[in-house]
C-alpha cells in the first residue's frame, strides 16, 4: 500500500495501535473472567455455610437409667487395657467417686462420632464411638478448663468423654474431680 519510508513507518504505527487495542480487549476478558471466578468460590464458600435455621433450639434427649449390678460385675473383672494400666486406674476412679455424684447427673453426646477414652486425653485408647444423643452417667471429671467426664459406658465398662462433644445435664451440676485420673501414654 506505501511504497515509500514514510508509508512503511506509518504502516507499522497502525499496526502497534492494532496490538495495542487486542491487549486492552484481552486485559478486559481477564479482568471479567477473574470476576467470574472469585464470585463462584465465594459462592461456594456461603454454601458451605450451610442455611439453617441458627435459631433452632435443640432436641432434648430423655435420659437414660444407670446401669445394673451386672455392669458392676462386668466392671470389677477387667483387665488392664495397656502397659500403664490405664483401664485399671480408669476403674478405680470409677469405684472412688461413684457416691459423690449427684443422683441423675448425666452427659449427653453433642458431637458426631464422638470417642469414649480410657483417659481423659485423645491419646489414650479409644473404646468405640457414641452417637449424638446417647446419654451416660456421670461418674466424676478432670481438673481444669479442658474438661473430661468419667462416664459408664453403656456396657458398663468406665470412659471418659471430653467436655466439648457432650452436654451436662442438668447443665448446672456440679461434679467432683476424680479422686484418680490415669496418666497419659
Amino acid at each position: 500500500m506505501f511504497n515509500n519510508g514514510k508509508g512503511a513507518l506509518l504502516q507499522g504505527i497502525m499496526m502497534g495501535v492494532h496490538i495495542v487495542d487486542e491487549s486492552r480487549e484481552k486485559a478486559h476478558m481477564n479482568n471479567i473472567l477473574l470476576r467470574v471466578a472469585l464470585g463462584i468460590v465465594i459462592l461456594a464458600i456461603l454454601s458451605a455455610c450451610g442455611g439453617g435455621d441458627a435459631t433452632q433450639e435443640p432436641t432434648e434427649v430423655p435420659p437414660t437409667t444407670a446401669p445394673t449390678e451386672a455392669a458392676e460385675e462386668t466392671e470389677s473383672a477387667a483387665e488392664p487395657t495397656d502397659a500403664d494400666g490405664a483401664t485399671e486406674a480408669t476403674e478405680a476412679a470409677s469405684d472412688e467417686n461413684t457416691e459423690s455424684v449427684p443422683e441423675g447427673t448425666t452427659a449427653t453426646v453433642n458431637f458426631p462420632n464422638a470417642h469414649a477414652r480410657s483417659g481423659p486425653a485423645t491419646s489414650f485408647e479409644s473404646l468405640g464411638a457414641l452417637s449424638v444423643g446417647t446419654t451416660l452417667p456421670v461418674i466424676a471429671r478432670t481438673e481444669g478448663s479442658d474438661v473430661w467426664y468419667l462416664v459408664t459406658l453403656e456396657n458398663g465398662e468406665p470412659g471418659w468423654l471430653w467436655g466439648r462433644v457432650v452436654n451436662l445435664n442438668p447443665r448446672d451440676a456440679e461434679v467432683e474431680i476424680a479422686a484418680t485420673v490415669p496418666s497419659p501414654p
